[in-house]
């Protein structure tokens, strides 16, 4: 048998798992024993009765029995072999999950529980047989537990007869990856005043042990007890557990002591104070004797002991709860204290690599397997990794395309792996934030070019995913590839229905690459893509550009949903296809067609309100022939993405236009009309205005406006937004937004505002804060003079404003002054609304110096009010001037004049009452 083979030793490995069940069934008497191991006891005609009854899940097992001891018995196999115990392992589990409808005798006595209890019995059973160190391993960190059940008790579990229940904690695994204290906390009390370390060392005893290390229970030295137990040790000797790694008498003298040993010595480190609970462990290596920095343990394995000549100084690494120390029983260790042992794993005699894998035309290879226990002044560190790691993939053999880009002897990608925990960092991959890292690489075998490898581990609630992946490109003559994380994953879970695995489901499978990028290099067409690829969320999207005859791009941007936002099961379809470079296409009056193209939507809406809230930052520069595309793919799409949700049974289609005027253009005009279907239907037009002059290499104006508008024919609504971005007039930034709302249903209403509008007026629901008509004359805050304007016309008023404002500081002191107006004329009924405010401060490092401000407001007609306060400060002191002024008295009631939008819209009947049926902004009811 081939033990290199990976697929096939992990074959056995399961069919060794399920070995004993099939052995006991076989018999009267194995079937007794079977459920006695669970607590059930049956006389001779039950057991009878039974055994008839397993039928044929009886000879499932058995088949599987036999067929194992065949292929174990012999030193080597045929595949045949292999196959047939292949093919009988899933039938063989699906046998043990269904053995409580083949003992359905005892029906009315089998829990719902003893399906798990019975795989939890085998992996227990297969671990304490083939795996002795990891089953005590198991034991040691909560992974398996055992528990006695006496017959006839209190507890719930209780059966026939007394029975030792063994219970693996399947959802402890993926906790531990993401809390590593988890087991000592849980199992143990860290962290509390019961903490139980003498039961941690006797378990650690069990694993040393099973091991073949001669771990020996022992008292604390006297000499380390002070440093151990700071707040006084207690009446009894603490417990150590020293656990030799390498030992030897280079000596057949009995009376030469000649007797050398490297190890470690693990004790409980008491509280730190009385009735603290801070008792944790205490970790102290040791080199006795004429030990090397290098002892070969074997032809095949090394014990390296680091720091030989620093462990004479007795150095003891203190982990507690929150805190780690450096301490020792010689001189106080220095900051460069390096100390601890690493075991070694190096290729045989006749090897020339440690083979770890090896499946087919794969194999991974490594120059060194370790594992080690560090310590330093800042904590200590246990770590098992590879050195010298091989990935190799051979040539010959493979298919016709593995034997075109790899070289006759194949290729190799050499890599690196730890994996390791510190009292400081947790668990870690070397090289990687956490569970995850990414090695580059840089091997090119041939037209292959691998350039980095990663390396995942990631908790998800109560399962685990770990994946593998390379990143690579390959060039095949004008054609180029890179293809971003494809590899191979392992996703273990413990469903409540089982798995392949008795509770647990263990999946292997492919990992799907990220990314795929394109590109393609010749005379009539050169460009590329990349094409991005998440199959857990469910989206795949693409963006490619291509240049034909050095003349016409060609873009497409694509993306497709096979998931729901839920996360549920759908269907979902962004495609925009642009072209530009061609020929300009006379539109008349100086305009040129310079850019075609078209968008469609399956199963997707368009965002109006996020896309208006975005074009004060150019939003549609990602939406309308956008600029290098590829370069571009992560915002592009995401934008795309965020803008056109998805939505079922919506269809929006529609083109895409980009018009120029001028030669060089010096007006350019992006436009999408978009159709939005089935009902409700709604046109959307989404424009990007741009205009440089004199022209764009030397500019002096640059204005840049985005917009959105939409009509909606079921509401009866039109809706136009735009927005300046990134415009300025010679050095001076320009800045502000307009809105225009129309209703022409049953409740009429109108607006146009650039800018915003007055501070006392109320906006209609939906419409957001608009940004004022803004230049600002300098191009800092320091000094800053800005100018702000609005013009808002609505059905019943009208409204204009501006704003001036100048600040400048040197040196703690500064001035801040300004002025400001704001006008509101309302037609029905009838109304002026005015304010006028004027400040200057001067101010210092202390506050303000000298300030005045002025603020009037004037409203009217009937009557006339103004009112007026001056507020003059200096230093700490104001005084504050007030006018309060009516002229006229108030009118009587007004009446409905039909100056409204109901009447402008000819809804006569509406003007007829005596006021809108609903008050709108700015309507007042007469």
């Amino acid at each position: 048998m081939n033990g290199t083979d990976t697929v096939r030793l992990l074959t056995l490995e399961l069919a060794r798992l399920l070995d004993p069940v099939g052995r006991a069934l076989a018999t009267p008497a194995g079937l007794d024993g079977f459920l006695r191991t669970f607590g059930y006891r049956l006389d001779d005609a039950e057991l009878a009765q039974v055994f008839a009854g397993l039928g044929a899940t009886r000879d499932v097992l058995a088949e599987l029995a036999d067929l194992v001891s065949d292929l174990t018995a012999l030193p080597e196999s045929s595949e045949d072999d292999l196959a047939a115990v292949v093919a009988k392992v899933p039938a063989a589990t699906a046998a043990v999950r269904d053995l409580p409808a083949a003992l359905a005798v005892l029906a009315d006595r089998l829990t719902p529980t003893f399906t798990a209890e019975v795989f939890d019995q085998l992996v227990a059973t297969y671990l304490v047989n083939h795996h002795g160190a990891i089953h005590g391993l198991s034991v040691l960190i909560g992974l398996v537990d055992y528990r006695h059940v006496p017959a006839g008790g209190g507890d719930p579990d209780a059966r026939d007869i007394d029975y030792r229940r063994a219970e693996v904690r399947w959802d402890r695994l993926a906790g531990m990856l993401g809390d590593p204290v988890g087991p000592l906390r849980d199992g143990y009390g860290w962290a509390t005043a019961a903490f139980g370390a003498n039961l941690l060392l006797v378990r650690a005893q069990s694993v040393a042990l099973a091991a073949g290390v001669p771990a020996d229970v022992t008292d604390v030295d006297s000499a380390v007890l002070p440093v151990l137990w700071p707040a006084g040790a207690p009446t009894d000797p603490p417990m150590a557990l020293r656990v030799p790694v390498w030992w030897d008498n280079d000596t057949d003298d009995p009376a030469v002591d000649a007797w050398a040993e490297a190890g470690l010595i693990l004790a409980q480190a008491g509280p730190t104070a009385l009735a603290a609970a801070d008792s944790g462990l205490a970790l102290q290596p040791y080199a006795e004797g004429g030990v090397a920095a290098t002892v070969p343990l074997s032809d095949r394995v090394d014990l390296e002991v680091v720091g030989v000549a620093q462990l004479a100084g007795g150095p003891v690494f203190l982990v507690r709860p929150g805190s780690f120390a450096l301490t020792g029983t010689g001189p106080v260790p220095g900051e460069d204290t390096r100390v601890g042992l690493r075991l070694r794993r190096k290729p045989g005699p006749d090897e020339d690599a440690v083979t770890l894998v090896s499946a087919g035309l794969v194999s991974v290879t490594a120059s060194s397997v370790f594992l080690e226990l560090i310590g330093t002044p800042d904590g200590v560190e246990v770590a098992a990794g590879i050195e010298g790691g091989s990935l190799a993939v051979g040539g010959a053999g493979g298919d016709g395309f593995l034997a075109e880009i790899l070289p006759p002897e194949g290729w190799r990608v050499p890599f690196d792996l730890a994996l390791s925990w510190s009292s400081e960092t947790g668990l870690h991959v070397r090289g990687g934030a956490g569970l995850d890292a990414t090695m580059p690489v840089g091997a090119t075998p041939g037209p292959v070019t691998f350039k980095s490898v990663h390396f995942g581990l990631v908790p998800d609630g109560g399962a685990i995913h770990a994946s593998v992946s390379a990143s690579v490109a390959v060039t095949l003559g004008p054609f180029s590839v890179s293809v971003d994380r494809m590899g191979a994953r392992l996703d273990l879970d413990f469903p409540p229905e089982g798995g392949n695995l008795g509770p647990a489901r263990l999946a292997l499978g492919p990992q799907p690459p990220e990314g795929i990028g394109l590109a393609i290099d010749l005379p009539a067409v050169r460009g590329g893509g990349f094409l991005s690829l998440d199959p857990v969320a469910g989206r795949y999207s693409g963006v490619f550009e291509l240049t034909i005859v050095e003349t016409v791009a060609v873009k497409a941007i694509g993306i497709i949903n096979t998931k729901r936002p839920d996360g549920g099961p759908g269907f979902a379809l962004l495609l925009v296809i642009t072209a530009a470079g061609f020929t300009p296409i006379p539109l008349g009056m100086g305009f040129t067609l310079t850019g075609i193209g078209g968008l469609v939507a399956l199963n997707r809406t368009i965002d109006a309100d996020a896309i208006r809230a975005g074009l004060s930052g150019g939003v549609l520069d990602s939406l309308l022939f956008a600029d290098d595309p590829v370069r571009n793919a992560d915002r592009i799409v995401d934008t795309l993405d965020r803008f056109f949700p998805q939505a079922p049974d919506r269809l929006l289609v529609g083109p895409l236009a980009e018009i120029s005027w001028g030669s060089p253009p010096i007006v350019k005009i992006r436009l999408a009309l978009l159709l939005e279907l089935p009902q409700p239907i709604r046109a959307v037009l989404l424009a990007a205005i741009s205009v440089v002059l004199p022209d764009a290499h030397k500019p002096v104006v640059e204005l840049y406006v985005d917009a959105i508008g939409s009509l909606d024919l079921t509401r009866r609504e039109l809706a136009l937004d735009a927005a300046l971005h990134h415009s300025r007039l010679a050095s001076f930034a320009l800045s502000g937004e307009m809105a225009v709302r129309l209703n022409f249903g049953d409740e009429p209403t109108f607006l146009v505002s650039i800018g915003g509008f007055h501070p006392r007026f109320e906006p209609p629901a939906g419409l957001r804060r608009l940004e004022r008509l803004t230049i600002s004359l300098s191009g800092s805050d320091n000094p800053r003079i800005r100018f702000e304007s609005y013009l808002a016309l609505t059905a019943n008023t009208i409204q204009m404003g501006a704003r001036v404002s100048l600040r400048a500081e040197a040196g703690g002191f500064g001035l801040d002054g300004g002025g400001a107006f704001d006008a509101l004329m309302r037609w029905a009924p009838f109304g002026v609304d005015l304010s006028f405010l004027a400040w200057v401060r001067v101010f210092g490092p202390t506050g303000t110096l000298v300030a005045a401000r002025l603020a009037v407001d004037v409203t009217g007609p009937q009557p006339w009010r103004v009112a007026g306060v001056l507020t003059v400060q200096v230093l700490w002191f104001s005084v504050d001037v007030s006018v309060n002024l009516t002229v006229g008295t108030p009118g009587p009631p007004p009446r409905w004049n039909g100056w409204t939008w109901p009447a402008w819209c000819g809804r006569r009947s509406a003007a007829r009452r005596a006021g809108p049926p609903r008050c709108r902004p700015g309507c007042r009811r007469a």
